[in-house]
């Protein structure tokens, strides 16, 4: 299993980068060495209970969210769906290096989507990990 994650992995890197214009050392770098631009929280209409309670505490700094993808890694789209949970609740900007400049969405449950020029998605996720940056107070497991 653990095989086949990493080789679908990185034919999921490879199928994003195809038009060969960005390599995944340059993605590499606007992440860990790029300014975040455009910081704006987005919460989905109609949100209430819990889940509002938690989108309205999600609040990401600068320095969060690079944070947050220093203790991430790159998963697939089943990976995404099966292995984290969504909240209603984004934080949208940009990151740029070098002329290389990508969008992207922090989700409040630990995964990032960064769009590329090509319209194609890279998907990346943050495990317990990322507990401390994230504890806004839902789903919080006592014994983690």
């Amino acid at each position: 299993m653990i095989v086949f994650l990493a080789i679908s992995t990185v034919a999921v890197w490879r199928l994003a980068l195809d038009d060969g214009k960005v390599t995944i050392e340059d993605i590499l770098k606007v992440l860990h060495n790029g300014k975040v631009l455009n910081i704006e929280k987005k919460v989905n209409k109609g949100v209430t209970g819990l889940e509002k309670e938690a989108c309205n505490r999600f609040r990401l700094t600068e320095d969060d969210i690079k944070r947050i993808w220093a203790r991430s890694h790159l998963v697939t789209d089943e990976e995404y769906v099966m292995l984290y949970q969504s909240l209603p609740c984004d934080v949208y900007g940009e990151v740029e290096n070098a002329g290389i400049r990508l969008k992207f969405a922090v989700n409040a449950g630990a995964t990032t989507v960064l769009f590329l020029d090509n319209k194609k998605e890279l998907k990346l996720g943050c495990g317990q990990e990322c507990n401390d940056i994230l504890d806004f107070g839902l789903y919080r497991d006592p014994q983690l």
